[in-house]
């Protein structure tokens, strides 16, 4: 199966019955013709999800308020995503504000992850599997 991941920016805003939470849906597109919803992923995060970007079996979400979010996508069909590791660059905001992380940049031959900040500015990292 060929999968898609795809986030709403407002439906953080907009959606009531998801109380706020960052929500991640899962398709099935492996016929471009007719994608199937399969599922979605539920944050704990009540902040407003933007940029997503996939690598691998590893998923790159800029989450405003939340920061950067990196899902493992390796058991998308069967158990979903799951939330390996973040980066909070605007630590004193955690609502559905467009404030904190704006986009992020995983592509770097290096390993290193660029984080672009609206107040902050760029942050550089590096994901260390375990």
């Amino acid at each position: 199966m060929a999968f898609l991941l795809l986030d709403d920016e407002l439906d953080e805003l907009n959606y009531k019955p998801l109380g706020g939470h960052t929500r991640t849906m899962v398709w099935d597109v492996s016929d471009l013709e007719v994608p199937t919803f399969k599922s979605s992923f539920d944050s704990k995060e009540t902040v407003i999800d933007h940029n997503l970007y996939t690598l691998g079996d590893r998923a790159y979400l800029s989450n405003y308020c939340g920061g950067l979010r990196i899902y493992d996508t390796s058991s998308v069909e069967t158990t979903g995503l799951s939330e390996v590791a973040f980066f909070d660059v605007a630590p004193d905001c955690s609502s559905t504000q467009f404030l904190g992380t704006w986009s992020n940049y995983p592509y770097f031959k290096s390993g290193t992850i660029i984080v672009s900040s609206i107040e902050r500015g760029l942050f550089t990292l590096r994901y260390n599997r375990q």
